[in-house]
């Protein structure tokens, strides 16, 4: 115990007659450029053109490789930009089973890709061996070190509009988001092993690169809404200093913004000028003339299906007389606010949603919801709906009750 108040003792002296100085790590400024990198992260090169003990392929023991899927080295010891892969491979030629190629790149270290779901892409650079290829019987995904795996299929959406052909270069883009990740709850993005490319039918590709680059969101639009305390009066005018920081979304001649806050979401919808609306139906068919018709869903954790929630609302507005009719709850609505203004060249309609009114909780700010948009154009009789013009499914119609046709809604900060 003496010894051990000796100690003490000497090192309450020793502060107290002692200063220090802060001095830098390093004397002079670093001119170190930081690695190419989405986020944090930096581990964006999943094959550069040369093999390695990063890849390996399928070769079923029983039959010989190149009847199935044969993977070759295409190497320029001059320029290692035009270095390759040549995919080779003929599912029907023999009793092939299942047939892959997998890349485990970063030294087959686990890979936090959390962060940049929403924010990136895996982007292969192709070639085709001979002539345009307008499909690819491939599929991909990810795998952590759990062996779960998210898919996502090489259709058209991924593809070149012009197709692959064989005399340049051209790009598959497989946005992070859109991988089928409602399949995959046990998937760990946290500790992603590999990128593997299933094999179907036959083909053959040149593969010079594959690269994770930024790119926001996926396939479908994406409405942007600043998510703040704010105070508007339903006019149609978009007056107030709150909408100039919404983002503007646009489809066929029509144009939607949205705000949020914890109480209320407001959509404007401008398009051109229309002296008068003409909607003589009421209740549950509204549709069926002049009428905006809103779709959304309140519970972030279900997006990316085709089947109807209770948490979702589908709602629609007479353009008319401005009544309102709940699909989903088969009821009107009375406390939605309606405003329109017209100038030479445009009407502007503005919206007041309370969630209030729809019985549901609001918006999670940090979270991605499903929303879809839809104006319905009367004949010019007035006896039926002639047109629809959907923001999102544009090409395809049933969204009232399929929410894998919505697109994204995003909350941002201002």
């Amino acid at each position: 115990m003496k010894r051990i108040s000796v100690c003490i003792i000497f090192l309450i002296l020793l502060s107290s007659c002692m200063t220090f100085k802060d001095q830098a790590i390093f004397d002079m400024s670093s001119n170190q450029i930081l690695p190419e990198h989405i986020e944090n992260v930096y581990c964006l090169n999943v094959f550069n053109g040369v093999m390695s003990g990063e890849q390996w392929f399928s070769k079923p023991p029983e039959i010989p490789t190149t009847k199935c899927l044969d993977v070759t080295a295409v190497n320029s010891n001059f320029d290692i930009s035009n270095s390759s892969m040549l995919w080779s491979w003929d599912k029907k030629a023999a009793n092939c089973g299942w047939m892959g190629i997998g890349f485990g790149w970063d030294g087959w270290a686990g890979k936090d890709l959390g962060s940049i779901v929403d924010k990136a892409a895996i982007q292969l650079k192709v070639k085709s061996k001979n002539g345009v290829l307008k499909s690819l019987p491939l599929a991909a995904c990810l795998e952590d070190y759990g062996g779960n795996q998210v898919w996502i299929g090489f259709h058209s959406k991924v593809l070149p509009k012009n197709g692959i052909s064989d005399d340049e270069w051209s790009y598959v883009t497989l946005p992070l988001s859109e991988f089928e990740w409602e399949n995959a709850a046990h998937m760990d993005i946290s500790n992603v092993k590999q990128f593997i490319v299933q094999f179907e039918a036959s083909g053959d590709l040149y593969v010079n690169a594959i690269k994770i680059i930024p790119y926001t969101g996926g396939f479908k639009k994406r409405l942007e809404v600043p998510y703040d305390k704010f105070s508007i009066s339903v006019d149609g005018k978009l007056n107030e200093s709150v909408w100039q920081k919404s983002p503007e979304s646009s489809f066929a001649d029509y144009s939607v913004r949205g705000l949020a806050d914890s109480k209320k979401l407001c959509v404007s919808i401008e398009m051109p000028k229309v002296d008068h609306f003409i909607n003589s139906n009421n209740n549950d068919a509204i549709w069926n003339g002049d009428a905006i018709e809103i779709a959304f869903s309140s519970n972030p954790i279900i997006n990316k299906r085709s089947f109807l929630s209770f948490t979702d609302r589908h709602f629609g507005i007479n353009l008319q007389n401005f009544k309102v009719w709940d699909w989903t709850r088969e009821i009107e609505l009375n406390n939605i606010q309606v405003g329109i203004d017209n100038n030479d060249s445009t009407t502007t309609l503005e919206l007041l949603i309370p969630f209030e009114d729809l019985e549901i909780d609001g918006f999670d700010a940090s979270k991605k919801y499903n929303i879809e948009f839809a104006i319905n154009k009367s004949s010019s009789d007035g006896l039926k709906r002639e047109y629809q013009y959907r923001w999102n499914s544009s090409d395809m119609e049933g969204f009232n009750r399929n929410p894998s046709l919505w697109g994204d809604l995003i909350f941002i900060n201002n």
